[in-house]
């Protein structure tokens, strides 16, 4: 069975497997045919990787899948910087409205931001940004949760990545 990358193909290629099929996983990238096609449809992609796993397997450029606790540990990365770009949004929207009334923030790094900009936040907006500003507080705990969890994950399931960590600037994030 041939079947392209994407969302879904990690699970539904596992569940063919245990069913007892052979399962190729096509880049979709590479299948200029399909990707580049402008008559692109489910039935039609189907029919091509069809065809073209029946002439010869190595014109899918065929993928080899993470297994599945890679990929749950890759969703731990994912979460982290779903909450990392919360927090930025955040920042940039308090930033702005800030600037809107006239103040401004000084810079200072994401951690530290809602202390700093308790203080500076004109008397008028606190109320309208209190709110904000606690989230923020909750985005940063979440956030070192995360942290720890990557730290732990990259020395107990990928030691590997300590050889990446030894160059400056790369962390256990980056590492893994």
């Amino acid at each position: 069975m041939a079947l392209e990358t994407g969302t879904d193909c990690h699970w539904i290629s596992e569940v063919l497997s245990q069913l007892g099929h052979e399962v190729i996983v096509a880049d979709a990238r590479e299948l200029q045919s399909i990707s580049g096609s402008r008559r692109k449809n489910d039935a039609r992609d189907a029919e091509q990787l069809a065809r073209l796993a029946r002439v010869d397997v190595r014109l899918l450029h065929p993928v080899r899948l993470r297994n599945r606790k890679t990929q749950q540990d890759r969703s731990v990365l994912r979460a982290r910087d779903v909450l990392v770009e919360a927090r930025t949004e955040m920042i940039v929207a308090i930033r702005g409205m800030v600037k809107a009334d006239g103040g401004r923030l000084g810079a200072c790094s994401a951690e530290s931001f809602p202390e700093q900009a308790r203080e500076s936040i004109p008397e008028g907006m606190r109320r309208a940004l209190a709110p904000l500003l606690e989230m923020l507080d909750e985005l940063n705990e979440k956030i070192r949760y995360y942290d720890q969890l990557v730290a732990h994950l990259a020395q107990q399931d990928y030691p590997e990545t300590s050889l990446l960590t030894q160059v400056p600037g790369v962390g256990p994030v980056t590492a893994l």
